[in-house]
């Protein structure tokens, strides 16, 4: 492992310290999302084992009813799960960027301002913000995804 993977591996640690609540909140909803997942496979399974032991029409009836609730919540489960892990998501990617911009900005504010006079301000503040889109899609959009 080269200095600059080793150098990225130790950022990705130190974001995943600094922003441990959040991304364990995401973690927590990407994988209540992942158990509403097994609802349908519990339907069929329903549907499977209890169809042949129906033998009345009024059994038929209640069998249908429950079947249509069954399949309606998992429905509106599955939707709520989803929306709940986009948001978390989301709320993670924006999170983790607001905080590498106020780290950039606290560190800036940090520099000597002789230093500063001698700097490309506007390409180093590009390339700064450009590092930081980078940083930010793969700790908030990947490594949660893994």
């Amino acid at each position: 492992m080269n200095q600059k993977d080793w150098k990225a591996w130790k950022l990705a640690g130190w974001l995943f310290g600094q922003l441990r609540a959040q991304f364990l909140i995401y973690l927590a909803s990407a994988a209540l999302f992942a158990l509403i997942t097994l609802a349908p496979a519990r339907l069929f399974h329903y549907f499977a084992v209890e169809l042949p032991a129906i033998n009345t029409a009024s059994q038929q009836d209640k069998f249908l009813e429950l079947l249509v609730l069954f399949g309606a919540l998992i429905a509106i489960a599955m939707t709520l799960g989803a929306v709940i892990k986009v948001y978390f998501k989301e709320k993670l990617r924006l999170e983790l960027e607001a905080f590498l911009r106020f780290e950039v900005l606290k560190r800036l504010h940090a520099l000597p301002a002789t230093k500063l006079r001698s700097l490309q301000r506007g390409e180093w503040l590009t390339k700064v913000g450009a590092d930081i889109r980078m940083v930010e899609e793969f700790l908030g959009v990947t490594a949660p995804d893994i």
